[in-house]
This record gives C-alpha cells, structure tokens and sequence, in this order.
C-alpha cells in the first residue's frame, strides 16, 4: 500500500517510466503483530528524486522546461553535463547557475567578463561561442553560409554584440548578420591570428567585396550603433564603398577605423556623417595617414556639427598647421567634448588656438590628450593662463612633450583640472 501524497510532473515521454513512490513494503517471511510499537520498512527514492534522475537521464532527447516548476528546474540544470548539444540548450536551460559553469569549462578566463555582456551568463557564452565559429571557418566553399546561418539561428536571440578578430574566409556579411535580429555591436577584423612563418599578404584586410556586404548592411541595419573596423588595411576607395551605406544609417552612433591607410580623401568622406543630419557622436581614426588637410576638412565640418562628443586623432600626422586649421573649427562647436592629438607633432600655433577654444569659445571640454607632441615652456604657461577661468576640463595630458616637467605651470594645470574633477564629482552625487 502507498503512504502520504507525491507531487507529479511527468508527462509525454515519461509517463510509464517511473511508477513507484515510497512504499511501506512487507519483508518477505516477516509476520506483523498488533502489539508492535514500530513497523519496518523499506526506502525507496522520493517520486520527486526519481523524476529528476530520469529527466537529467533523457534531456538531449526529451529536454523539457515550461512545464517543470522552476525550483526543480534550477535542480535539474545544475546536474546537467556543460557540453550538451547548443541548439537544445539556448531553447530550454534559462538558469544562471548552468550558464556560469558552461562558460568558466569551455572558455578562458579573460573572456569570462559579463559586465561586456548585459551581466547574463548565457549571452556572454552564445557572443563567444558565434564568435569561435567565424574565426575557425578556414576553407571557402558553398557551405560555409549555410553552415553559418545554421550555426546562428539557435542563438539568434542572445547575439547583441558580434566580435570577431580574424576571418580566413570572407563570407557575406550582409546575409549572416541580418539573422541577428538584436545586433546592435559589430567588431570585424579581416586577417589571421598567431600566423608565424606563413604569412601571406593576401589574408590580411578588408577587399572589396567586403566592404559592399557589409555597406548594405549598414544601410538596412535599423538598430547597428556601433561599427569597430579596426586594423583592416582599410584606405580610401574602401572607405568610399563602405560610406554608401553609412550616409543613410539612420542609428549609427560609433564608428572606429583606427589603425588603417585613412588619408586626407577618406576624411573628407567621412565629413558627410558629420553633417546637419548626423547622429554620430564618437568617430576614431588613431593611427591613419591623416595630415594637414585632414585637419582642415574636419575643422570645417565640426564648426558645423552639434553630435559628435568624442574624436580621436592620435598617431596622424596633422602636425602644426593641421592642429591649428582643426582647432580653429571647434570654436563654433558645442558639443565636443574629449579630443585626442597626440603624437601629431603639434606645436605653439596650435596651442594658441587651443587656449582661446578652452578658456572662452569652448569651454565644455572635458578632456584633451595632448601628449607626444612639440609643446616648449611658453605653450604650457599660455595652457595654464587658459585654464584659470576653465571650471570644465578635467583631464589635460601633456606628458612626453618638449617641456620641462618640473614647470610651475605644469603643477598649476593638474592642480586645475584635478579641482574641476573634484567639483564634478561632488555635484553629480549631490544631484543623485
């Protein structure tokens, strides 16, 4: 005879597997007395034990999760093995626990940082897991989009960020990307990791083919922010292919072409995105081949534009007049607010420029990079009469120039901007 109530949840497949509960079972030769104070009997696992046990047994071929109470669940999660099959895992496991554990076995630590991955475990693993896939396809042949397609449509809804740092295949952007319905970060690198003696300079870069998939991406993207095309050997005729597609993104925000063969002809290109209409608000281009002209392009389009808050021009070659033609343009603007020149081999003309942008036709400056550069004594103490009436800029570097670094005015300068940071500091918590 049974005893006592179980709590049933098994269904469909399962029914029939399990039949037995904690049963009062009567030892074979044993004889029962009215008189005894205690009836022996023999354990048996709990219906709710057994149930589990059967799940974790058969969930690659049954998995099962909307109709199993969440406390059980998180149970059943947590024995299962982390190398299930992905396409079942992404549509049935939602626990945290199973995810952490899935990633810490199958990935490296460094990659193991949720804050870069909306603080969940499960898209952090599916980011890194489309990611390992491009970067390990080595042959070009008709199944590789089709294999692509398949290997992204599982984890479909977990992709917000697609981050790759090298491509042996060129497959088509434009077709693999457009079955991410939530990408809004792309991060693409043409070339070969850890290639050592077998370096070929055709692996390397961006063609153009490339650069056409992924322009009419862009073009069609309704939620791409963010575009990180670093170190693509990307130079001017690519640049005018991939600008097709970025004039008429109506949402990108940030794009980053550091490290490639930019020169004068593609800044002027990409004055377009800096226009009346334009939403772009952080724009890189470290290490290019950005000279004098360069700087006069971007200061005439930044005299006119109110989005960008963030232009980094780091390693070009701007040099004196260039940093004067650019400076000269953020007069009129209103809402830059952290420049990087360094390395650029300006000198006192643009300091000059620079001190009347800080102290009176821009003072919303949080943040100037000006190290690496050619700046005597008398540039800096000009900087330090400019920041006296400055309450804004809380970051001015000038390491590695041709000052004295024991300066008075060197001393005033960090004293300045570290009082300016201070007094943000403290208003921001009092308005929180």
């Amino acid at each position: 005879c049974c005893y006592g109530r179980a709590e049933f949840w098994l269904f469909g497949p399962f029914r029939g597997i399990v039949s037995s509960v904690r049963l009062r079972v009567k030892p074979s030769g044993f004889e029962y007395r009215e008189n005894e104070k205690a009836t022996p009997f023999l354990e048996v696992p709990s219906l709710l034990d057994m149930c589990r046990e059967v799940l974790i047994k058969y969930f690659l071929q049954f998995p099962v999760h909307d109709k199993i109470p969440a406390k059980h669940m998180r149970t059943i999660a947590a024995s299962l093995p982390t190398d299930l099959n992905v396409d079942i895992t992404a549509k049935y496991i939602f626990d945290e626990l199973y995810w952490e554990l899935r990633c810490k076995h199958v990935l490296v630590l460094s990659d193991c940082d949720i804050r870069a991955h909306a603080m969940t475990w499960k898209q952090l693993f599916f980011e890194n897991h489309v990611q390992m896939v491009l970067e390990k396809l080595n042959a070009w042949n008709g199944e590789i989009i089709p294999f692509c397609l398949e290997s992204l449509k599982c984890c479909k809804d977990y992709i917000f960020t697609l981050k790759v740092r090298q491509l042996l295949v060129h497959p088509d952007l434009d077709v693999l990307c457009k079955v991410l319905p939530n990408l809004t970060r792309l991060d693409v690198t043409y070339g070969v990791q850890h290639v050592g003696m077998h370096y070929d300079r055709t692996l390397f870069g961006m063609k153009v083919l490339d650069a056409t998939t992924l322009s009419n991406y862009v073009m069609h993207s309704t939620i791409l922010t963010t575009m990180i095309l670093q170190s693509n050997i990307l130079d001017d005729d690519l640049l005018r292919v991939l600008m097709v597609g970025m004039v008429k993104s109506p949402c990108l925000t940030h794009l980053d072409l550091a490290h490639n063969k930019i020169t004068n002809h593609g800044v002027r290109l990409l004055t377009k995105l800096l226009n009346g209409n334009s939403v772009l608000s952080h724009l890189n281009l470290c290490d290019n081949r950005i000279h004098a002209e360069g700087g006069r392009y971007l200061g005439r389009a930044m005299s006119q534009n109110a989005s960008l808050v963030y232009l980094n021009l780091r390693l070009n070659r701007l040099c004196d007049s260039g940093g004067q033609l650019l400076l000269q343009g953020l007069h009129a603007n209103t809402s830059l607010l952290t420049l990087n020149v360094a390395a650029n081999s300006i000198g006192s003309t643009s300091i000059v420029e620079l001190a009347r942008t800080i102290s009176g036709g821009n003072p919303q400056f949080i943040a100037v990079d000006l190290s690496c550069n050619d700046l005597n004594d008398s540039d800096i103490e000009c900087l330090a009469l400019a920041v006296q009436t400055n309450k804004v800029l809380q970051n001015l570097d000038l390491r590695c120039n041709k000052h004295d670094p024991q300066l008075d005015a060197v001393r005033f300068i960090e004293n300045r901007v570290r009082e300016n940071e201070l007094a943000a500091v403290t208003s921001s918590s009092v308005l929180e």
